[in-house]
């Protein structure tokens, strides 16, 4: 009996250093691109105070919603410590959300539009790893592009053009696989993201001079479902 105990553990201590090295290490810098589907939803409020062709009054608004296809590409650098893992991750999303509604003014029926063209944002990253699984979470610092248009028509063919960054914050859970069987390095991932934009004031010029300033409040938000491929260079 002891002598076949002394021979698991010498099996065990000969092969230690193998199973060690086949489990998988998540640390290193990533680089890599995705691909999506995202849903936006944004308010417009009036505000102008008096009189506005493109509202009734001030404290109007309207609600918007889109969905369409956004892709990206991002940068990451992490640490594992045995089965935790922590990182930091820079991204650029780009597309091309819109949405036009009509409402109807004082004076005539109005087209507003709501555009999203970009968003940049750093997050960091929280997660856990079992050999080459890894589940994570996201939390940071987003900035998004988003222009704004209202048309009267047909009365004043006035057009207000508006375009500014907002900044929000992101928050977001992912789920990453190492193809190790084609190369450990190469990582394949899904994640979805909820991105919260602080309210804006938008200025911009109505274009038929009819109106010094076209004013209004924008509060967007948007939800990203997206597959992702890097890779992990140790």
């Amino acid at each position: 009996m002891k002598k076949n105990l002394h021979s698991i553990l010498f099996t065990l201590i000969a092969f230690a250093p193998n199973l060690y090295a086949d489990s998988y290490d998540w640390s290193g810098i990533s680089v890599g691109a995705k691909v999506g589907y995202a849903s936006m939803d944004s308010r417009l409020e009036n505000r102008v105070v008096g009189d506005q062709h493109y509202f009734n009054a001030y404290g109007d608004s309207i609600e918007l919603k889109d969905t369409s296809a956004l892709g990206g590409i991002f940068l990451g650098a992490q640490k594992q410590y045995k089965n935790y893992l922590f990182g930091v991750e820079l991204d650029h999303t780009f597309g091309d959300l819109e949405e036009t509604k009509q409402m109807t003014g004082p004076f005539a029926t109005n087209n507003f539009k709501v555009r999203m063209k970009n968003i940049n944002s750093i997050a960091g990253k929280l997660g856990y790893a079992f050999d080459d699984n890894l589940i994570y979470a996201k939390l940071g610092y987003a900035s998004a592009k988003f222009s704004t248009q209202a048309d009267e028509i047909p009365s004043f063919d006035h057009t207000g053009l508006s375009s500014n960054r907002q900044s929000g914050y992101l928050i977001g859970l992912g789920y990453d696989k190492s193809l190790k069987l084609l190369n450990k390095n190469i990582i394949l991932g899904i994640n979805y993201d909820h991105y919260e934009f602080n309210d804006k004031t938008q200025i911009g010029q109505d274009l038929s001079g009819y109106i010094p300033t076209y004013d209004v409040n924008v509060n967007p938000s948007l939800d990203s479902l997206m597959l992702k491929l890097s890779y992990k260079f140790n």
